[in-house]
């Protein structure tokens, strides 16, 4: 994750109160070697999720006219629904994240978590046998989830607990949790002590792969991570920017003596690399029952570029807007202006690519955005639309993710 992204993430976090999971990743667990080795036989400890201690703290918190009565009756006074969450037990993994084609070496506090990685290389399958071991031996009772750990200073307040929360204190390890948790509806009314649970998956060496944690340190991943059906497989889970229909601008004026003729074309066609462009013609009718009158256009030969010479305008279509294009467009307008003797009186360019987060524009519970404003500057009238929407995909572990993308329109009119 790039330096920009972190700060990014990080004044995100604090404002909400959300965790920011990488975009693409496969999980990790850290163990030392005895354990690590339990792993891949498929021995996997789901610990409880709380401490005695700490659970003790959350019962003490809640009154004691609420204790043990039903999901719907704690619920209205604030407090945790019932005691079916102190039941839940999970395993704690951290995200191998592939970003830029590679994977990502972990950080060293990440590292000393143990000497050994268990890199679950299926973990979507891994998941799914866990689910089986529950279905099997726990049928009716218990559900497996897996989600992104939520760390907050409060996580021990009765009436803001949920399984995922975690200790702020413990961020740094950006922790995903695969939860095997009471069903809902389930009401329990009695506080038992926390209890651990082995999961037998059998052997796991087909969906896992053990290494040394200081090899991923040195960002030398095991040759399963490194060929290149697998490499392309994590980069189908990518969700790349939205399409970029490119760049638009409009120019309205009265151009309808800009023809397609001989003239024109070698007057707007000297602005344009011969080699690159070509003059073509076209119809169009200003009224749907008026005459087709003809119009210049020109083609980008080898691009996606275009300049429509309409009745009424000049419409400018390129793939990127740069200091290129500015020019082009700049004598365009310049010498239609002075041999035309028209005057633009609108102008407006939009695109619809990712502009990448917008100041002030952050708030991750947003399902969408449009903010539109109209202003003078300069003496003109100027305004902008900004648009923001989500793209959602599926990642590694089978779980939704999300990306959202920023799309500009500006204009000004004369």
């Amino acid at each position: 994750m790039r330096a920009a992204d972190r700060i990014r993430n990080y004044l995100l976090e604090k404002r909400t109160g959300l965790t920011v999971s990488p975009a693409n990743f496969i999980p990790v667990i850290l163990a030392g070697e005895k354990e690590a080795k339990e792993i891949m036989s498929g021995n996997i400890l789901m610990r409880s999720m709380l401490s005695e201690e700490e659970e003790k703290q959350i019962v003490d918190r809640i009154p004691e006219d609420m204790r043990g009565k039903s999901g719907h009756e704690t619920w209205q006074d604030g407090y945790i629904l019932n005691y079916a969450d102190f039941a839940a037990k999970g395993l704690s993994m951290l995200p191998l994240v592939f970003s830029g084609r590679r994977f990502k070496k972990l950080t060293r506090k990440q590292a000393s978590l143990g000497k050994f990685a268990v890199i679950i290389t299926e973990p979507a399958e891994f998941i799914r046998r866990v689910a089986g071991y529950y279905e099997t031996y726990h049928a009716n009772q218990m559900i497996v989830e897996a989600a992104s750990a939520q760390y907050k200073d409060v996580f021990l307040d009765p009436e803001k607990y949920d399984v995922y929360a975690r200790n702020v204190r413990d961020r740094w390890k950006r922790e995903i949790l695969i939860l095997a948790r009471i069903k809902p509806g389930v009401v329990l009314t009695e506080w038992k002590k926390p209890q651990d649970e082995n999961v037998f998956l059998g052997d796991i060496s087909d969906i896992a792969v053990m290494v040394k944690t200081k090899e991923l340190r040195k960002k030398k991943m095991p040759d399963c991570l490194e060929e290149a059906e697998y490499r392309k497989w994590m980069e189908s889970f990518e969700l790349t920017p939205k399409e970029i229909r490119g760049w638009r601008l409009s120019a309205a004026a009265n151009i309808k003596d800009v023809q397609p003729v001989n003239q024109w074309i070698e007057t707007l066609g000297a602005f344009l690399p011969k080699d690159e462009w070509k003059a073509v013609s076209f119809v169009e009718k200003l009224f749907e029952d008026g005459a087709a009158v003809p119009r210049l256009a020109f083609y980008q030969i080898n691009g996606a570029d275009r300049i429509f010479f309409k009745i009424n305008r000049i419409e400018f279509y390129y793939a990127f807007y740069g200091e290129k294009e500015r020019k082009i467009t700049e004598k365009i307008l310049g010498s239609i202006e002075s041999s035309v003797g028209t005057r633009f009186c609108h102008m407006c360019l939009e695109t619809n690519a990712n502009l990448g987060t917008v100041t002030e524009r952050q708030i991750v519970n947003h399902t969408g955005y449009s903010e539109d404003r109209t202003y003078i500057k300069n003496n003109l009238v100027q305004y902008h639309s900004l648009k923001m929407d989500y793209q959602i995909g599926i990642n590694a572990l089978g779980m939704n993710t999300a990306r959202k993308s920023w799309h500009y329109m500006g204009g000004m009119k004369t």
